[in-house]
């Protein structure tokens, strides 16, 4: 992912980022708990009709995997948050440290789920998941390094780069501690 990005680029960032945030959410709409709390504020609105059907309609004819439902969502935050950065064109060291950040809550979330000091069911497989998206953040930030030959990249704003994580960071507390 080219951080220094042309406008198709940083076009093509905002794309991924999307598709990946509206991935999560339909897998919590449609396959998580109905006591989730997106689907609580999918359910309060104009679309409750639709998304009760949806549910119905998706558990009878699909037999998703385990680990999609479960485990997928949380890596896939953390790489939408990674495209949201390269979009906003924010410096790789910081865009670097702002997804490890992210990354490493999301697994003491985990640990603190293991010790039972939280909500939650502790889960090796979102520990795997979060590998996953660990190495696919590695070898990315390497080839933006590479292609860049170490050049910094001028950040747009800093507080973009402050409101992106915390909101992917209150998404994914909120989607395992509630």
């Amino acid at each position: 992912m080219d951080f220094s990005g042309t406008r198709t680029q940083v076009n093509l960032h905002f794309f991924y980022a999307l598709m990946l945030m509206i991935s999560c959410a339909l897998i919590y709409i449609l396959f998580r708990s109905s006591s989730t709390l997106i689907y609580e504020v999918i359910a309060m609105g104009p679309l409750q009709k639709l998304a009760v059907a949806a549910r119905s309609f998706v558990h009878q004819e699909l037999s998703i995997p385990h680990w999609v439902i479960f485990n997928l969502p949380g890596a896939l935050w953390v790489i939408a948050c990674h495209h949201l950065l390269a979009a906003f064109r924010f410096p790789l060291v910081i865009s670097k440290q702002l997804c490890y950040a992210l990354l490493f809550t999301m697994i003491g979330i985990e640990f603190l789920q293991y010790l039972k000091l939280t909500d939650g069911v502790f889960d090796y497989f979102d520990l795997l998941a979060y590998a996953v998206a660990l190495t696919w953040l590695n070898r990315s930030y390497s080839h933006c390094e590479e292609k860049s030959g170490g050049k910094p990249f001028m950040a747009r704003n800093k507080w973009k780069a402050i409101l992106i994580v915390s909101s992917f960071g209150g998404a994914i507390i909120l989607s395992d501690l509630f």
